[in-house]
């Protein structure tokens, strides 16, 4: 059963557990490090920047299959830690071989280190040339993102991002503020530079992800594990998953404290397709729940696999095993 309210932290022994005390050990080294982020000097970041590279180096906290990619959808960018006010904002990249992002800026301070893969980053330089809507980009440098290596960005470098050798990849990605907020970022018309637009933000960044098969078997583990339902309670009552508990996304925020007190807590939400289960995760990561992930595909998913429903409007009051 779930612990009571005001509960100390604590992890369990599984790998999202595990990984979110991870995040929490080096989101914790990185304010120590870097207590102003919108303030960072060089040698900050330079030291960030080696925590980076040590979290990238535990490959086995970041499965793939917990940040999954597919040939119908070859990259995705995944949210593992931000700040209620943006800051420290943790990203995965997740991607296919020959996948890569186009010449872009990101007015603010930004670090990549490797946990699988080779992201070759080439950073530029922007000069203004005659006509005000075309700059000049100037090669700086050229870093290939390993395991155990990193780049850092400044705010007014740009950079390109390809995946090379063959292997997909998956990335840490650093910002001084979350992608959503960087309203004034720009996506040049070529390595070279020229004109240039607004680079928004990716229509979906998602989250952990977790099967319907290993959420059964989270199910039946015997570790804490909590499960919101955060559809609204006349889809709910339709059918829904055993041991979960309604927390509609409306008022996910507000009902969260209590539901699960302990953020370290396995924490999966549920929707039916995703398309409102990861909105539900960003509430929770910039509130300070860190152990979260989405389910796979949804209640569509899980009984279309087969596994235990609860049909009418019988409620399911436990939520943790």
């Amino acid at each position: 059963m779930l612990t009571m309210p005001h509960h100390p932290v604590s992890f369990g022994p599984d790998i999202a557990s595990q990984r979110a005390y991870a995040i929490s050990a080096f989101l914790d080294t990185v304010r120590r490090l870097l207590p102003d982020p919108q303030q960072a000097q060089p040698a900050q970041l330079q030291a960030v920047a080696q925590a980076l590279e040590q979290l990238g180096l535990r490959k086995d906290l970041f499965v793939p299959a917990h940040f999954p990619v597919s040939a119908a959808d070859p990259a995705h960018i995944y949210r593992l830690a931000e700040d209620a006010d943006g800051h420290y904002a943790l990203y995965i990249s997740a991607a296919l071989p020959g996948k890569g992002q186009p010449s872009h800026d990101h007015t603010t301070w930004a670090i990549i280190a490797g946990v699988q893969g080779n992201e070759r980053n080439i950073v530029y330089g922007r000069q203004p040339t005659d006509d005000p809507a075309r700059d000049r980009l100037e090669p700086l440098r050229s870093i290939d993102v390993v395991p155990g290596t990193s780049v850092t960005l400044t705010p007014d470098e740009v950079h390109t991002i390809v995946l090379l050798d063959g292997a997909p990849g998956l990335h840490l990605h650093l910002y001084g503020l979350s992608l959503d907020r960087l309203v004034n970022r720009v996506v040049f018309e070529g390595t070279h530079g020229g004109t240039y637009r607004t680079f928004a933000p990716p229509a979906l960044i998602r989250h952990a992800r977790i099967s319907a098969q290993t959420l059964q078997d989270a199910l039946e583990d015997g570790e804490d594990i909590a499960v919101l339902d955060v559809r609204d309670k006349a889809e709910r009552a339709v059918a829904h998953i055993p041991y979960t508990v309604s927390a509609p996304l409306e008022r996910l925020d507000l009902l969260v404290e209590r539901l699960v007190p302990n953020r370290g807590t396995r924490t999966v939400l549920v929707d039916a397709d995703e398309t409102r289960a990861h909105l539900a995760a960003a509430t929770l990561v910039r509130q300070g729940w860190l152990n979260v992930s989405v389910l796979t595909g949804g209640t569509d998913a899980w009984f279309a696999a087969g596994f235990a429903r609860v049909g009418g409007n019988q409620q399911v009051d436990a939520v943790a095993t």
